[in-house]
């Protein structure tokens, strides 16, 4: 089960919650966002991460061009798309190389014609608890809906996740799940995690992901 910890935008933070190895940390690029942080910014830390861990830009309804100049500045491995971007964008990210991860909206069902669109033009979606300001609510949508979608794109869980909730659907995890997604509830401020709650997910979710050795890039 793969762990994904987003919304990462102060230097020493981000080493300190690469040093507990998630899988995957997310950075968003998305200007209207309490999380935003300029590419420039982090563009000297996250050559410095271990490589193991996957590196997931953020973006929403950004042009193709300026994604896949964020992605080169930074050396992205992975785009997440959290807005209303077509399939065809998401196949042109793909064909670039990249790991593409589409954001849907989850209200009371899941978005079943939305889920068709993608198929085949994702690596994979990530599925969040709807709300106008593109994820980052804190709040869990009902994950049940997921136990018999039997979906064919493996996908993420986001919206309002935290060691309690991952527990919770660890318990009996619905068939596709890739990974959980944790942003807000892990927060001492927007773009601020606590290392405490990061290790508690960590636990959770894989504890022996804290007694790995850690190798950084030169």
């Amino acid at each position: 089960m793969k762990i994904k910890i987003c919304g990462l935008r102060r230097p020493e933070n981000i080493m300190a919650v690469a040093a507990l190895q998630p899988d995957l940390m997310g950075f968003i690029f998305y200007p209207k966002s309490s999380r935003y942080v300029k590419p420039e910014a982090i563009a000297h830390v996250l050559p410095l991460l271990d490589e193991r861990i996957t590196k997931v830009g953020v973006f929403v309804n950004a042009p193709t061009e300026e994604i896949l100049i964020t992605a080169a500045l930074l050396g992205l491995d992975a785009l997440q798309l959290h807005g209303s971007e077509s399939p065809e964008q998401c196949r042109a990210l793909r064909s670039a190389g990249y790991e593409v991860i589409k954001a849907l909206p989850v209200r009371d069902a899941l978005p079943a014609a939305e889920i068709a669109r993608y198929d085949g033009a994702v690596d994979a979606l990530l599925f969040d608890t709807y709300t106008s300001a593109h994820g980052g609510s804190g709040r869990r949508f009902d994950a049940a809906l997921l136990a018999d979608a039997g979906l064919s794109v493996p996908y993420y869980i986001a919206g309002g996740m935290d060691a309690a909730a991952a527990r919770d659907i660890l318990t009996t995890p619905p068939a596709g799940l890739l990974g959980l997604d944790f942003n807000s509830r892990l927060e001492l401020m927007p773009g601020l995690k606590s290392i405490p709650a990061v290790r508690e997910v960590m636990r959770a979710v894989r504890p022996a992901a804290l007694n790995a050795p850690l190798l950084m890039r030169a």
